[in-house]
């Protein structure tokens, strides 16, 4: 597992720990895209869950899958967050 701080684009700190609150229709939301994910990690190797207000979101939980047939999928970033832990 790996934790990236994705809301500052300048610092995108790795975090140890973080806690979601979800309702009950959040949480079917992101099991459904979690086990899309985990079925076929190349072609669909993250998702989005959203809250929107307005046209805006507001707040966002992007929850990806790697595999090492997906590395090239990600930006450098995240691909150094996921091959070292850092």
């Amino acid at each position: 597992m790996r934790i990236l701080d994705d809301e500052d684009p300048a610092r995108r700190r790795k975090l140890d720990s973080v806690c979601l609150y979800l309702t009950p229709d959040e949480a079917r939301q992101l099991a459904s895209y979690l086990e899309e994910l985990a079925d076929d990690p190349v072609r669909w190797h993250h998702a989005h869950l959203e809250e929107v207000e307005g046209d805006k979101i507001v707040r966002e939980v992007t929850a990806a899958v790697y595999v090492d047939e997906n590395l090239d999928q990600f930006d450098e970033r995240s691909r150094r967050l996921i091959e070292t832990g850092e």
